[in-house]
């Protein structure tokens, strides 16, 4: 099959296209507010939770390293590229399609940002609230952007795949990536 796809909660009502539209951009805002990603693993588009348990534990000496450079690196977003609410528009067909927009607001923080998602889409708005609220701890909870490089003997980990990132040994902590 073309597609392969883990558990993704909740129930979508329908859509409706205005036109001739690429996939990835009707797909895109409806995964990112579900909490899923869409990746590329050669036959197959697989669509998989954004969260999911990690598959391996990667220290130091399993990347691989050019010399004189680290073995991964970590950009952090700032806190005013963040945003501070989250508005999700969409269609309620228990009340005759009317659009309506769902806010989920951060108490804390310095960002005065507001990101706007427009489902174009039926959908319960219990749900809105509910993937407005996800939507929003994760902007904030994945501000941590981690680059590294594989080795070839590496294979067996495929694009979508959560692993952990062993750090410092002395500092016993570790970090999903």
């Amino acid at each position: 099959s073309l597609f392969a796809v883990g558990e993704i909660a909740g129930t979508l009502d329908g859509t409706a296209i205005p036109g001739p539209e690429a996939l990835r951009n009707v797909l895109s805002p409806l995964l990112d507010a579900a909490g899923a990603v869409a990746v590329d693993r050669g036959p197959q588009i697989a669509v998989l939770p954004r969260w999911s348990p990690p598959v391996a534990r990667l220290g130091n000496a399993d990347l691989a390293v050019e010399r004189d450079a680290a073995a991964a690196s970590v950009r952090r977003a700032q806190d005013a590229d963040l945003p501070a609410e989250i508005r999700i528009a969409a269609r309620d067909a228990a009340r005759g399609h009317r659009r309506y927009v769902i806010s989920s607001k951060r108490r804390e923080g310095h960002s005065a940002r507001v990101e706007q998602i427009d489902l174009a889409c039926a959908l319960d708005p219990a749900l809105a609230a509910a993937l407005a609220d996800q939507l929003l701890l994760a902007r904030w909870s994945g501000r941590e952007e981690v680059e590294f490089s594989l080795p070839p003997g590496r294979l067996e980990l495929e694009p979508g795949d959560v692993v952990t990132l062993a750090a410092d040994p002395s500092a016993g902590r570790g970090r999903d990536a």
